[in-house]
Protein backbone atom coordinates (compact mmCIF):
# COMPACT_ATOMS: atom_id res chain seq x y z
CA UNK A 1 0.00 0.00 0.00
CA UNK A 2 2.85 2.44 0.75
CA UNK A 3 4.17 1.86 -2.77
CA UNK A 4 0.78 2.86 -4.18
CA UNK A 5 0.88 6.06 -2.11
CA UNK A 6 4.18 6.94 -3.78
CA UNK A 7 3.06 6.02 -7.30
CA UNK A 8 -0.29 7.83 -7.26
CA UNK A 9 -1.41 11.24 -6.03
CA UNK A 10 -4.26 10.20 -3.73
CA UNK A 11 -4.47 13.71 -2.26
CA UNK A 12 -5.25 15.18 -5.70
CA UNK A 13 -7.76 12.37 -6.31
CA UNK A 14 -9.41 13.11 -2.95
CA UNK A 15 -9.72 16.81 -3.83
CA UNK A 16 -11.23 15.91 -7.20
CA UNK A 17 -13.68 13.49 -5.56
CA UNK A 18 -14.80 16.25 -3.18
CA UNK A 19 -15.37 18.63 -6.11
CA UNK A 20 -17.62 16.07 -7.79
CA UNK A 21 -19.28 15.10 -4.52
CA UNK A 22 -20.39 18.69 -3.98
CA UNK A 23 -21.78 19.00 -7.51
CA UNK A 24 -23.59 15.67 -7.25
CA UNK A 25 -25.62 16.54 -4.17
CA UNK A 26 -23.61 14.54 -1.66
CA UNK A 27 -22.74 17.45 0.63
CA UNK A 28 -24.03 15.55 3.66
CA UNK A 29 -21.69 12.63 2.93
CA UNK A 30 -18.02 12.17 3.72
CA UNK A 31 -16.24 10.75 0.69
CA UNK A 32 -12.90 9.10 1.40
CA UNK A 33 -10.50 7.97 -1.31
CA UNK A 34 -8.58 5.04 0.13
CA UNK A 35 -5.22 3.75 -1.16
CA UNK A 36 -6.45 0.14 -1.25
CA UNK A 37 -7.22 -1.69 -4.48
CA UNK A 38 -10.69 -3.16 -5.10
CA UNK A 39 -10.69 -6.85 -4.23
CA UNK A 40 -13.02 -7.85 -7.06
CA UNK A 41 -10.98 -6.84 -10.12
CA UNK A 42 -13.09 -3.76 -10.86
CA UNK A 43 -11.69 -0.36 -11.85
CA UNK A 44 -13.13 1.21 -8.70
CA UNK A 45 -15.28 0.15 -5.78
CA UNK A 46 -17.32 2.10 -3.26
CA UNK A 47 -18.38 1.00 0.19
CA UNK A 48 -21.29 3.07 1.52
CA UNK A 49 -21.89 3.27 5.26
CA UNK A 50 -25.41 4.68 5.39
CA UNK A 51 -25.77 5.25 9.12
CA UNK A 52 -22.72 7.48 9.03
CA UNK A 53 -23.10 8.78 5.44
CA UNK A 54 -19.53 7.82 4.58
CA UNK A 55 -18.39 6.45 1.23
CA UNK A 56 -14.98 4.79 0.89
CA UNK A 57 -13.75 4.59 -2.71
CA UNK A 58 -10.85 2.38 -3.80
CA UNK A 59 -9.26 2.53 -7.25
CA UNK A 60 -7.37 -0.15 -9.19
CA UNK A 61 -3.95 0.61 -10.61
CA UNK A 62 -5.30 0.70 -14.17
CA UNK A 63 -7.64 3.58 -13.21
CA UNK A 64 -4.62 5.89 -13.18
CA UNK A 65 -3.79 4.98 -16.80
CA UNK A 66 -7.25 5.88 -18.12
CA UNK A 67 -7.85 9.07 -20.10
CA UNK A 68 -9.31 11.94 -18.03
CA UNK A 69 -12.81 11.51 -19.50
CA UNK A 70 -12.89 7.87 -18.43
CA UNK A 71 -11.47 8.67 -14.98
CA UNK A 72 -14.28 11.19 -14.55
CA UNK A 73 -16.91 8.66 -15.69
CA UNK A 74 -15.62 6.02 -13.25
CA UNK A 75 -15.62 8.41 -10.30
CA UNK A 76 -19.09 9.73 -11.16
CA UNK A 77 -20.31 6.12 -11.32
CA UNK A 78 -18.97 5.46 -7.83
CA UNK A 79 -20.56 8.69 -6.54
CA UNK A 80 -23.99 7.68 -7.90
CA UNK A 81 -23.92 4.66 -5.58
CA UNK A 82 -24.55 6.58 -2.32
CA UNK A 83 -27.76 7.92 -3.87
CA UNK A 84 -29.06 4.53 -5.04
CA UNK A 85 -27.46 1.62 -3.17
CA UNK A 86 -29.95 1.75 -0.33
CA UNK A 87 -32.64 0.77 -2.87
CA UNK A 88 -30.63 -2.30 -3.86
CA UNK A 89 -30.05 -3.22 -0.21
CA UNK A 90 -33.79 -3.08 0.44
CA UNK A 91 -34.72 -5.05 -2.67
CA UNK A 92 -32.01 -7.72 -2.63
CA UNK A 93 -33.51 -9.90 0.15
CA UNK A 94 -36.65 -10.34 -1.98
CA UNK A 95 -34.56 -12.28 -4.54
CA UNK A 96 -33.18 -14.79 -2.04
CA UNK A 97 -30.36 -16.82 -3.55
CA UNK A 98 -31.09 -15.47 -7.04
CA UNK A 99 -29.96 -11.88 -6.46
CA UNK A 100 -27.01 -11.81 -8.88
CA UNK A 101 -29.08 -10.91 -11.98
CA UNK A 102 -30.73 -8.10 -10.01
CA UNK A 103 -27.36 -6.74 -8.87
CA UNK A 104 -25.97 -6.86 -12.41
CA UNK A 105 -29.02 -5.02 -13.77
CA UNK A 106 -28.80 -2.50 -10.93
CA UNK A 107 -25.11 -1.88 -11.71
CA UNK A 108 -25.99 -1.29 -15.36
CA UNK A 109 -28.59 1.24 -14.22
CA UNK A 110 -26.06 3.05 -12.04
CA UNK A 111 -23.70 3.17 -14.99
CA UNK A 112 -26.41 4.56 -17.30
CA UNK A 113 -27.17 7.36 -14.83
CA UNK A 114 -23.43 8.07 -14.43
CA UNK A 115 -22.96 8.28 -18.20
CA UNK A 116 -25.64 10.97 -18.38
CA UNK A 117 -24.18 12.99 -15.49
CA UNK A 118 -20.43 12.66 -16.23
CA UNK A 119 -20.22 15.07 -19.19
CA UNK A 120 -21.56 17.85 -16.96
CA UNK A 121 -18.82 17.34 -14.37
CA UNK A 122 -15.34 18.88 -14.60
CA UNK A 123 -12.43 16.80 -15.79
CA UNK A 124 -9.51 16.14 -13.45
CA UNK A 125 -7.24 19.18 -13.40
CA UNK A 126 -4.08 17.09 -13.70
CA UNK A 127 -2.95 13.47 -13.79
CA UNK A 128 -3.06 11.54 -10.53
CA UNK A 129 0.49 10.30 -11.00
CA UNK A 130 3.23 12.35 -9.39
CA UNK A 131 5.58 13.89 -11.93
CA UNK A 132 8.90 12.17 -12.18
CA UNK A 133 11.82 14.31 -11.17
CA UNK A 134 14.58 14.53 -13.77
CA UNK A 135 17.76 12.76 -12.79
CA UNK A 136 20.99 14.54 -12.75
Amino acid sequence: MDDRKRRYDFKALQIYACRLQDRMGLRDWVVCVVPDEPDDGSTARVLCVYGQRVAFIAFADHYFDLPPERQRAVLVHELVHPHLDVCARLALPKFGDDGEPFLLTFEHGVDAVAQVIAPFMPLPARPFRPRRRPRG
